[in-house]
């Protein structure tokens, strides 16, 4: 291994601050790029990355389409979502501040709601440059928001490169009348094609799940699907579509590693990130899925105290931040 993060940082004054505009297949992408990373957004596809490839060592660490119709065919398995709200909600119906919601039934496992209404609408480019994207929700998913969550909220997403960083920061401001809930996710979903990674997450309990891949408000006394995670584990040994909460001592990076590489990535949440859910559907699958959720799946419909589901809300004239930070640390 001849390349270091420092002779990288070298060379980071040296690319010209530009709106590069790209395509995966016939899908338009922004370029973001410093000398760590190079990143690639689709604001039309939900505002997501799509494509983040580590350059010292040129790998690609999320799974990619090729075109839009692969992405339409797994629209939650391709780079990092945006899910407002994340998860299943059971039959897309819930109580919460003496207010029902009846959300769609878009949910192919069951007669539920899966994922929320931003993951494929439209967002508009309000500033670009080498290293720095600024969204905004658009219009239709503006819309979507307010008539589902009975109030008007304003979504908005930053990605900055910073060294080798990269920062994604997500901000939600309800300017209607009333308290709505609210939670967010980012979808995360690791190429496993070029590398086989390690996968170390942190110390915390695995939801007991119902039939319909839901928690039913328990935890299993042992880790299930998701043993050996914590000190651990190679990512293709996986197979899982699980949810997992974090204890509450913890940090909330999980780390990804590859074999005989001086490299290590740190996928960071801020701490209102206490819910992972873990999907990998087969031992033959490509990816896996590691995400990072404030409120677990049907967390509004659980019996359990809302500082176990992580169920929250957004409260008239309230703005929240949620950062989400990828990190490339050698050894």
């Amino acid at each position: 291994m001849t390349t270091s993060l420092r002779h990288v940082a070298e060379l980071e004054g040296h690319l010209a601050v530009e709106k590069v505009t790209h395509h995966i297949g016939d899908i338009d992408v922004i370029s973001l790029e410093n000398p760590y990373w190079a990143c690639l957004i689709a604001p039309a596809l939900g505002g997501q990355i799509l494509s983040l490839r580590f350059k010292p060592l040129n790998w690609e660490l999320l799974r990619v389409p090729s075109h839009q119709k692969a992405w339409e065919d797994e629209p939650f398995l391709f780079g990092i979502p945006i899910l407002i709200p994340p998860g299943r909600i059971a039959e897309g119906q819930f109580t919460w501040n003496g207010t029902h919601y009846h959300w769609p039934q878009n949910d192919t496992a069951g007669p539920n709601h899966l994922h929320g209404f931003v993951w494929n609408r439209p967002w508009r480019v309000v500033d670009v440059s080498a290293t720095h994207l600024w969204l905004t929700l658009g219009a239709q998913g503006t819309a979507d928001l307010a008539w589902y969550m009975g109030s008007r909220l304003n979504v908005g997403v930053e990605y900055a490169l910073r060294g080798p960083e990269l920062l994604i920061r997500v901000t939600a401001k309800n300017t209607g009348s009333m308290s709505v809930p609210f939670g967010i996710g980012f979808h995360t979903t690791w190429n496993l094609q070029e590398q086989d990674w390690e996968v170390l997450i942190p110390r915390g309990r695995e939801w007991a799940m119902t039939t319909a891949l839901m928690p039913n408000g328990t935890f299993l006394p042992h880790l299930s699907s998701l043993r050996g995670l914590p000190v651990g584990r190679l990512a293709t040994s996986v197979v899982a579509d699980a949810c997992y909460r974090l204890d509450d001592d913890v940090d909330t990076a999980v780390f990804m590693r590859g074999a005989e590489s001086a490299f290590e990535f740190i996928w960071q949440p801020d701490a209102q990130f206490r819910q992972l859910t873990i999907f990998r559907p087969s031992l033959n699958s490509p990816f896996i899925c590691v995400e990072p959720c404030t409120w677990t799946h049907n967390a509004p419909n659980l019996s359990v105290d809302q500082a176990i589901s992580g169920m929250s809300g957004l409260d008239s004239g309230e703005e929240k931040v949620f950062e989400y930070r990828i990190l490339a640390n050698a050894q």
